[in-house]
């Protein structure tokens, strides 16, 4: 079943591949400058793409990595120090990422669909569950949204 498995991820990371090339090239085609419309078309394919490459190439891969480690060591310890280690490195590397993104995408965060968020929070971010609720992002969204105002040179007084 692991053949099946290394299978599974090689299909899944190939057709990863394919949609964001094909993305890539219809966006450049467009010029940058297409319709919004088509930019918000466009984030839901995004997305599923993203989760297509860490639910159907990223975990299947570790799994495969893992029992393969479980193999060769001929015991559990040092596949269990090894999971340890990883899973700490992980969330250290993955808080400090989101801290990032909060800081820097929180328009784009509470523009986010609610299933979106939830899977984020429960799955991603954790530690900052409290800091991805609406909020918690309503502040630092306007205030990122007053900028992309001003940088556009629209008057406050004709968006209200």
């Amino acid at each position: 079943w692991m053949d099946a498995l290394a299978g599974f991820v090689f299909v899944n990371l190939a057709l990863v591949t394919t949609i964001c090339i094909n993305s890539a090239m219809f966006v450049v085609s467009s010029g940058w400058q297409a319709s919004t419309r088509y930019y918000e078309a466009l984030m839901p394919i995004i997305g599923v793409t993203f989760h297509l490459f860490a639910y159907g190439g990223v975990f299947p891969l570790t799994v495969l990595v893992l029992n393969r480690l479980l193999l060769w060591a001929g015991s559990p310890v040092p596949v269990l120090v090894l999971n340890v280690w990883s899973f700490v490195m992980s969330q250290c590397s993955t808080h400090f990422l989101w801290s990032f993104h909060i800081k820097g995408m929180a328009l784009e965060l509470y523009h986010f669909p609610c299933w979106l968020m939830s899977i984020i929070r429960v799955t991603c971010a954790p530690l900052h569950f409290c800091r991805l609720s609406d909020a918690a992002l309503e502040g630092p969204a306007r205030q990122r949204a007053l900028e992309l105002r001003q940088l556009a040179g629209i008057c406050e007084s004709l968006v209200k």
